[in-house]
């Protein structure tokens, strides 16, 4: 299962309550943290989280909480940054963020980069938007999440670049001599790809965009389907493809993306 384990993150931000509390009873959710204004959000709902953190700016009060974590409002992250980092640190393998999407397009813009930075660091991300989800992927999962310090610092994620550099400097010259200078990827069954599998049953657009730089991608099962193909960061060439019905599978080769999918209930997500 891609989300198992799972911590339910919730910002200020326009909250799904329908989606979460369908997920909460389903029992998905070990842990429920609010972010700054994401505890109205769960007061409303007559959801009480185990943890509240922030700096409560957006909330207007310190509230009460069985643990409950203050941060000055002069910082160098959002709340929703310092949400997944407790996460991560303690040990979560995959978090869902309620109330992150929507609203600002700034915060959107940095919810998204967080997402793709906790990938990075071994994590299965999603945000959960009003009648879509939003899921990241990374080559660099898989490889993060064998890292016998896996559920510590994030800094692990930016430290595995000179690594998979130098991997993939050594595979290219392998395939510079074989394929006659043929740029070297990922192959399918490679630790560094990273599979996304969709059920049948499910119809929808889709949406695949890198982040960070291009990424090379595999997308089967869609309306459009494509192999090993380059992804451009400056392109909208992943836009708007379509869930049919069918089973689907989207695999990241290299770099990072985010997937855009119709809402779904977050166990279907293998």
């Amino acid at each position: 299962m891609f989300f198992s384990d799972c911590c339910a993150i919730v910002g200020s931000a326009s909250f799904d309550a329908e989606h979460y509390l369908r997920e909460r009873e389903a029992g998905l959710f070990a842990c429920t943290v609010a972010a700054d204004g994401g505890f109205a959000s769960l007061e409303r709902a007559c959801v009480a989280p185990d943890v509240a953190l922030g700096d409560f700016d957006s909330l207007g009060y310190v509230p009460e909480a069985p643990r409950v974590e203050r941060h000055p409002v002069m910082k160098d992250a959002t709340d929703l940054e310092l949400a997944l980092e407790w996460a991560h640190h303690e040990g979560f393998r995959s978090a869902a963020v309620y109330g992150a999407l929507g609203g600002r397009l700034d915060q959107t813009m940095a919810t998204l980069q967080t997402l793709v930075h906790f990938a990075r660091c071994g994590m299965h991300v999603a945000a959960i938007g009003e009648g879509y989800v939003v899921v990241a992927l990374s080559s660099r999962q898989n490889k993060a999440r064998e890292s016998p310090d896996a559920t510590r610092s994030v800094e692990r994620g930016d430290a595995l670049d000179a690594e998979l550099a130098s991997e993939k400097q050594e595979a290219d010259a392998v395939c510079r001599k074989s394929c006659g200078g043929a740029s070297a990827i990922a192959n399918e069954g490679s630790p560094l790809v990273v599979k996304l599998d969709i059920p049948a049953g499910i119809e929808g657009v889709v949406s695949v965009c890198a982040m960070g730089g291009d990424a090379r991608v595999t997308e089967r099962g869609l309306l459009y389907e494509v192999e090993n193909v380059v992804l451009p960061c400056d392109s909208s060439l992943g836009v708007s493809n379509e869930l049919t019905g069918c089973a689907a599978c989207i695999e990241v080769l290299e770099g990072d993306v985010i997937v855009f999918l119709p809402a779904m209930p977050l166990d279907m997500l293998r």
